[in-house]
């Protein structure tokens, strides 16, 4: 999934799609236990048609590893296509969008396209990408070269910093040298910041520069050297001669090594005391020398900014500098690259194919997806509020937005019951708890009021051209908001999205119409399935508003501690009891998952188990299901929640995942979570002491 124009921990996903195929992040193949005796025989799962018996592998003993259990089956029957890094549930229901989408854009491009506003607009940059020719045209990138040769002076490099941001992507941490947004003050929810954050680095973290002398990685190590051939390939394509290139690239890669070594690494970036430092503007000029900031703001459209968030001071502090010190030569290199990195997708096929190439490297992808696909991903990426209208209404509509709901609302009052009953928290900051689950906003389905598309222009000339367009677009709408209230009713992804998320600037949970579809939800899925499948997210959203980074913003968004000190602290040894055992679990050649880094999501797992199990035990209380089934539908709930995260990885995958992404693998999100659910051993007769019923459990909530 990309990433969305906001800070880190204002937006936390459940990511059904853990890794993105093109390029992977920024998500193991599970190991199977020997087959336990006991379970040779033909399971009874085999008499219930809602549960897919051919994903359950009935030899491995659910109580020893209830991933494998659940999902062995169809991890062997689903290979990963040659283009694609990983291959699960939600990423099987993301093809599956794609294609819907794709038929749009057809009816769209041949002017079928209804009454639908942009229908036309959406025709024509389906018409574009499509037209492998006219992505040859090298004219535009040329142009864009050639204004990066035309830098001569701290001026034009602080303006070309600026267009090359807005040239070709929407992630803060995907633009040379600095990343930019505008964002909810952590301070005051209702107004809107502009935001400098660290940017500039080509590898996926600021741990691939490193070699790490005391633990090496010899992935990272054989990303990095591929990183830096990749380089040297893409400014060769560009015109440079080899030998150039090959220079070019050593200077690029050591660069960015320097930005890497003043970047605050992805753990800390958990901490939003590392994340937000309100300056005035003259703070720039005083503090980060070196770098034309009157000339920067005034490119990317905020000449009259008088005051800013600068998320990592010290890394603003050195970027400045370093762009001071360093030849004007190198820095132009260092922007020729950039300008490749941000728009390959979107130049002629040898640029497109080397990009492919490297991103092998992360991902493992045998075959570039066809061009169809990685035309529909990009519209809806940029006009995903025009191009899905027509997908919400086949798909959910507002029957299903109203059942949905429910669900939700269900959740939530599991919620305010689980903390009414914890023991380790006292009456005042239980009080605060409930005040903020009280004022969460559930959005379901698709908004209410949809994006304007009237500005957004493509130009009329190469695929480049219209990608830029659309994201200088993007760029104006996000200025637009400064000095404006923040519209609490926005969404942040296309209503195709097969995820959801939490917004703690917002205090809001949403889910798309993308993943409210089987087998997550609706169909002919039975109850206990469903809400092991998709409450057990809605939980997990939920829960993300009282993790690790969640809790530190109250009811209104706002970041700001209303914890008491004692049970702050409970609160924080209960998580190192996560953070300790999802440290311990290791994939491939002993990796280790990354605790801290995944505590957040662990902790919202977990708590999403709980408040799913909660919010089914009230719905068969309410409502005795007549159905005659031959498993109990307390195992049919464990089970709908293990096969929601049956995935296939490659190791390429796997390995950037556990080196980048805050979620855990698919096995320990399954495993971890069930081992620590004593109602899981209960349902299933798990021993005390087996691997799913282990003595020492966590909880947080």
């Amino acid at each position: 999934m990309r990433t969305v124009v906001a800070l880190a921990p204002l937006v936390a996903t459940a990511a059904l799609l853990a890794c993105a195929e093109t390029p992977p992040p920024p998500a193991p193949t599970p190991t199977a236990p020997p087959p336990s005796a006991a379970s040779s025989a033909p399971s009874a799962e085999s008499q219930l048609p809602s549960i897919e018996t051919d994903s359950l592998d009935p030899k491995v003993d659910p109580c020893d590893d209830f991933y494998s259990y659940a999902c062995g089956g169809w991890l062997a029957a689903h290979p990963i296509p040659p283009d694609r890094a990983t291959l699960g549930r939600g990423s099987a229901l993301y093809e599956q969008n794609l294609v819907a989408l794709r038929t749009i854009l057809e009816h769209d491009a041949a002017g079928q396209g209804g009454n639908d506003p942009y229908a036309r607009k959406l025709g024509d940059y389906y018409t574009v990408c499509m037209d492998e020719k006219r992505a040859e045209d090298r004219a535009s990138l040329d142009r864009e070269l050639a204004r990066v040769d035309a830098v001569k002076d701290a001026k034009a490099l602080a303006r070309e910093v600026a267009h090359v941001s807005t040239l070709g992507t929407a992630s803060p941490d995907g633009a040379p040298l600095l990343g930019w947004g505008v964002t909810p003050d952590y301070k005051d929810a209702t107004k809107e910041d502009f935001t400098l954050w660290q940017s500039g680095l080509g590898l996926p973290d600021r741990d691939y520069y490193f070699d790490d002398a005391a633990k090496p990685d010899p992935h990272k190590k054989e990303v990095r050297e591929a990183y830096e051939r990749h380089v040297a390939a893409m400014l060769e394509l560009s015109g440079e001669t080899p030998a150039r290139a090959k220079k070019d690239a050593a200077t690029v890669l050591a660069f960015e090594t320097k930005l890497a070594a003043a970047s605050v690494k992805n753990v800390d970036l958990r901490d939003p005391t590392n994340q937000y430092h309100w300056v005035d503007r003259a703070w720039l000029e005083a503090e980060a020398p070196g770098f034309a900031w009157k000339e920067y703001l005034a490119a990317l459209g905020a000449p009259e900014l008088q005051g800013l968030n600068v998320a990592q001071p010290d890394f603003v502090k050195v970027a400045a500098k370093l762009v001071g010190k360093t030849p004007m030569a190198d820095v132009r290199a260092y922007l020729r690259w950039w300008v490749l990195h941000t728009t390959a997708r979107a130049l002629g096929a040898k640029f497109v194919d080397e990009d492919f190439h490297y991103q092998q490297t992360l991902g493992g992808a045998k075959e570039l997806a066809p061009r169809w696909k990685r035309c529909v991903r990009e519209i809806d990426h940029d006009m995903g509020e025009a191009l899905d209208v027509p997908f919400v209404r086949d798909v959910l509509g507002d029957v299903g937005k109203v059942r949905a709901k429910g669900m939700v609302m269900r959740v939530l009052d599991a919620m305010r019951d689980n903390i009414g009953q914890l023991a380790w928290m006292d009456d005042a900051t239980k009080a605060a708890a409930l005040q903020k689950v009280t004022a969460i906003t559930p959005k379901i389905g698709y908004p209410d009021h949809w994006r304007n598309y009237d500005a957004l222009d493509f130009g009329g000339g190469s695929y480049l051209d219209a990608v830029a367009g659309a994201t200088v677009f993007e760029a104006h709408r996000q200025l637009a908001k400064l000095g404006k209230p923040v519209d609490r009713t926005e969404w942040e992804l296309p209503p195709s999205t097969v995820d959801a998320y939490y917004r703690a600037s917002q205090n809001d949970i949403t889910f798309f119409t993308g993943i409210l579809q089987p087998p997550f939800f609706g169909g002919h899925a039975t109850r206990a399935i469903e809400y092991g499948a998709i409450a057990t997210i809605m939980g997990h959203e939920i829960t993300h508003g009282f993790d690790d980074e969640g809790r530190k913003f109250d009811a209104a968004g706002n970041n700001r501690d209303w914890w008491t000190s004692s049970i702050a602290a409970a609160f924080e040894s209960r998580a190192d009891c996560l953070r300790d055992q999802y440290g311990a679990y290791t994939v491939l050649d002993g990796v280790h998952v990354n605790g801290k880094l995944t505590a957040g999501e662990n902790i919202a797992d977990l708590g999403g188990m709980k408040l799913a199990w909660r919010a089914f035990q009230a719905a068969r209380a309410e409502q005795i299901d007549p159905t005659p089934f031959a498993v109990p539908e307390e195992k049919q709930f464990f089970i709908g929640y293990a096969q929601a995260w049956c995935r296939n990885l490659r190791p390429e995958a796997l390995h950037t995942m556990v080196s980048t992404d805050p979620h855990s693998p698919p096995q320990y999100r399954v495993d971890g979570v069930l081992s620590n659910t004593p109602d899981f051993a209960r349902v299933f007769a798990c021993k005390e002491g087996s691997q799913m019923a282990p003595a020492k459990r966590c909880e947080v909530w």
